[in-house]
């Protein structure tokens, strides 16, 4: 073997790490917070779940304080502030994270293409969190008719109202396609 070959190279120092993550302007704490939370869910998503499920079991008490907004709600704004903080503030942020690495990505193809960037649509992601946290909360709750896994029940029975239904669904990302998709596999 060649002696290039056999020697071994040795790992950046701590300080040109530093340097490099400096230049790109890097956080190492929030990195690292990062990446403990990651390996926290990457171990232990069962103990994540059951954590999850003894915290909305817990919140029945004001699930059931809130049970007249939640069944009849007079505005989507009213009906998803009547769902507890602590789960709320959770999917909220959960859901608002997903969507704005989505929207990081579709803006840089949106320059490149020299199109005009967007606003992130804040009022969608809160949309998408009510409806997890609705659907979440009637299974663990079923007695209390949650409004808008009611409604869509309602809405299944009626022929005349699925177009309501599919808006719900593809406001909420559960229809991974379009209209104009459904039709043109019709036409196939």
């Amino acid at each position: 073997m060649n002696e290039d070959q056999t020697e071994k190279t040795n790992p950046p120092t701590y300080f040109g790490i530093k340097t490099a993550l400096c230049i790109k302007k890097v956080n190492l704490c929030k990195l690292e917070k990062n990446h403990q939370y990651t390996n926290l869910i990457i171990n232990q998503p069962q103990e994540l779940g059951e954590a999850l499920r003894n915290v909305v079991w817990r919140l029945r008490s004001e699930v059931r304080a809130q049970k007249k907004t939640l069944k009849i709600p007079n505005t989507l704004q009213e009906f998803h502030n009547a769902f507890p903080k602590l789960i709320k503030q959770l999917f909220n942020s959960f859901i608002i994270c997903i969507l704005q690495k989505k929207w990081e990505i579709v803006q840089k193809k949106r320059i490149q293409h020299g199109l005009i960037p967007t606003e992130f649509n804040f009022t969608r992601a809160i949309k998408i969190s009510t409806f997890i946290m609705s659907l979440i909360f009637s299974m663990a709750f079923p007695g209390i008719n949650i409004w808008l896994t009611h409604v869509m029940s309602s809405l299944c029975r009626k022929p005349k109202q699925l177009n309501s239904l599919y808006a719900i669904l593809c406001m909420a990302n559960v229809v991974s396609h379009t209209n104009r998709y459904e039709r043109k596999l019709e036409k196939q």
